[in-house]
This record gives C-alpha cells, sequence and structure tokens, in this order.
C-alpha cells in the first residue's frame, strides 16, 4: 500500500509548483515550462489587424498499444500508451489565423477516454480487479505555426493548459476504486505536415508529444496521459487577406482600367494565337486563370498564372501590354494566399517592366 497526495493545479501560475517534488527541482521542465508560457503570452502582442480569418478543426489522436500490466502492490503507475484502446482522443478546434505569418491561434477543446481489462490475477487495494475506465476532458491554448506558403509545408504547435479526468479501477464485484474527477496540468508539442485540399480546406498529420500530471488513485495505480502519440486533423478556415480591401477608391478605378485593358489586348493577340503555340498556351493559361479567381480558387490561379508568365514572349510589345498587367493580377492572388513577400516581388517586376503601370504602384504601396 502506498501513501499519496492528491494534487490538484487550478491556475497556470500553480502549473510548475504543482508537479511531483522530483519534477519541480528538475532543470529541465523550468525552462520548457517558462518556454511555453512565453509563446503562449506573445500571441497578447500581436497586432488585431493582422488577424484575417477564422480556424476550425476536428482531430482524431491515437498510439499504438502496448499492453496494460499485471497490477499488484509493486505497480505504481499505468501509461496511456499501454492502454488497449487504438483511438484515444478527439478533439475540436477553435481560433483565429493570421496568413500573413503563418500563425493560428487556437482552442483546443477534446474527449479523451481510455477502457479495456485487466490482466487476470491483477490486484488493487488487496482485491482482485478486473477492469480500468479513464475520461479526460483536455482544454487548452496554443499556436499553430505553418511557415511557408506551399500546398505542402511543415506543421508545428505548442499547447497549454489542462484536463478535468477521472480513472476508476473495477473489481469483479463491480466495486470501483476511483482517482474522483481532478483538474491536471499538460504541455503538448507537435509537428507534422500540412495540406491544403480546398481553399477553404486543410488536411494535418502530425506526431504529437504530451505532458500532463498523473491522476493519484488513492490505494492504486496512478495512470499517466503523457506519452506520444500520432493524429489527424481536418482543418476548415472562413475569410483571408481579400487583395481588393487593398486598394481605394482610386486604385480600384484604376484596377478596372487594366483588366480591361488586358482583356482587349488578349483578343487583339487572338489571329496569331494559331501561328505560335507558345503564345497560345500562355494565353489559354491566363484566362484559366482569370476563372479561377472569379471561383475564389486562387492556389490553382496562382499556379496558372505563374505557368502563362513563364510563356510569355520577351519582345518589349507583349511584355509591357501583357506581362506587367498579368504580373499585377498574379501579385493579387499572391495577397489572397499570404504570400505578401512574393506579391511584392511580381509587383516590383511588373513596374521594371511598365514603370507607368498605376495600379502596380497603388498596390505596391499599400502593402
Amino acid at each position: 500500500m502506498f501513501e499519496r497526495r492528491t494534487r490538484r493545479c487550478f491556475d497556470l501560475a500553480a502549473l510548475v509548483p504543482s508537479l511531483s517534488d522530483d519534477l519541480c527541482e528538475s532543470m529541465v521542465m523550468r525552462p520548457i515550462s517558462l518556454f511555453c508560457l512565453s509563446c503562449i503570452f506573445a500571441s497578447t502582442s500581436i497586432d488585431a489587424k493582422e488577424i484575417d480569418r477564422l480556424v476550425f478543426s476536428i482531430e482524431a489522436i491515437g498510439h499504438s498499444p502496448a499492453g496494460v500490466p499485471k497490477l499488484d502492490s509493486s505497480v505504481e503507475r499505468i501509461a496511456l500508451g499501454q492502454a488497449q484502446p487504438f483511438l484515444h482522443e478527439i478533439a475540436l478546434v477553435y481560433g483565429v489565423g493570421m496568413t500573413h505569418l503563418h500563425t493560428d491561434i487556437i482552442l483546443h477543446i477534446g474527449y479523451r477516454f481510455a477502457s479495456g481489462n485487466l490482466p487476470e490475477g491483477s490486484v488493487v487495494h488487496n482485491e482482485p480487479a478486473s477492469t480500468y475506465g479513464l475520461s479526460a476532458v483536455p482544454m487548452s491554448v496554443g499556436l499553430r505555426l505553418t511557415p511557408f506558403s506551399f500546398r505542402v509545408r511543415p506543421m508545428l504547435g505548442l499547447d497549454l493548459g489542462g484536463a478535468v479526468a477521472n480513472v476508476t479501477y473495477v473489481r469483479p464485484d463491480n466495486a470501483p476504486q476511483e482517482s474522483g474527477w481532478s483538474l491536471i496540468g499538460e504541455i503538448r508539442g507537435r509537428a507534422g505536415v500540412h495540406v491544403d485540399v480546398w481553399q477553404w480546406l486543410s488536411a494535418q498529420a502530425f506526431v504529437e508529444g504530451r505532458w500532463t500530471q498523473d491522476l493519484v488513485v488513492e490505494h492504486g495505480p496512478n495512470f499517466d496521459t503523457s506519452g506520444i502519440g500520432f493524429g489527424l486533423s481536418i482543418v476548415g478556415h472562413t475569410g483571408g487577406p481579400e487583395a481588393e480591401s487593398l486598394f481605394t477608391p482610386a486604385a480600384r478605378a484604376s484596377a478596372r482600367d487594366e483588366s480591361e485593358s488586358k482583356d482587349g489586348l488578349l483578343r487583339e493577340y487572338d489571329p496569331d494565337i494559331a501561328k505560335d503555340s507558345r503564345l497560345e498556351r500562355a494565353f489559354e493559361l491566363i484566362r484559366k486563370a482569370d476563372d479561377l479567381v472569379k471561383r475564389k480558387d486562387y492556389l490553382g490561379a496562382e499556379d496558372s498564372y505563374r505557368r502563362g508568365l513563364e510563356l510569355i514572349p520577351l519582345d518589349a510589345q507583349a511584355q509591357r501590354n501583357v506581362s506587367a498587367p498579368v504580373h499585377v493580377d498574379w501579385a493579387k492572388t499572391l495577397i489572397h494566399l499570404g504570400r505578401r513577400d512574393d506579391a511584392r516581388a511580381a509587383l516590383l517586376k511588373a513596374l521594371e517592366i511598365a514603370p507607368d503601370l498605376e495600379v502596380a504602384r497603388l498596390l505596391l504601396e499599400r502593402l
């Protein structure tokens, strides 16, 4: 029989002191805790103007079960990684995103569970035990970082929070030995891959490491939900940076004029298209990109604009009358995707080709 103290953590300030004595004195856990706190609190210094979309996702997290040990007086702890269910957590995530910074600030709320049969001959508090069960509601705030603007890109995450949890060991006579509901602290970190499926929908696959306080069971083994797992997430978002919002009324009028001019030039080149398959392909891609922009498929439009620009002839007339305005359209698409540095480079190229292109100058000033 073991003497145990019931430990609870009711606020962030008490998170580190409420760890076990050994961990509290650790030279490793203190820097990690301080780093997590600083990352979360750093989000409060972000300019609200950078927030341009809402983010929501559904997550499923699992692990590879290793098998629950036979319980007796020598077993002080059971780890979640030894529990039988393959899936052990589902969660809803809601937050705000900053496309320009490739960062989301999120609130994570989930349900964590594990249950199963104990090996034959298991004993809890000098009595036979047959099953175990864990229920927990984890809650945390965190950051999600997806650097770069590629369709497939890395993803990093860091969460700080806790969980309201309960674990129960049941004897054959159905008498439970349980921890009672407790609030425990936890830190979660993850790394994985983010894939843009559509303009408003993405998917993530990740590996997650989690440290939590033990659930303390009087006269029974503690339950440790720390460990390493893997998960899948379906992410949706609304909003996003709108290139047109960067324009003043005068700039919008100038943009319309440039667009009409470009459309006229495309028609003007039509009689010659049959003579040059390269030019034909360029205009085909540009028109396709224009149609994709109307459907708000900015990923597809960006790809078509870029490939179309590569095919436009290098003669002065084609560069000034077609390539320059198409660079502006490409830049606006890049802004929609949050790639402002690339958009700035495209606008500078447009002004290099046509220094008097007013719409390019006005948009560049607003970036």
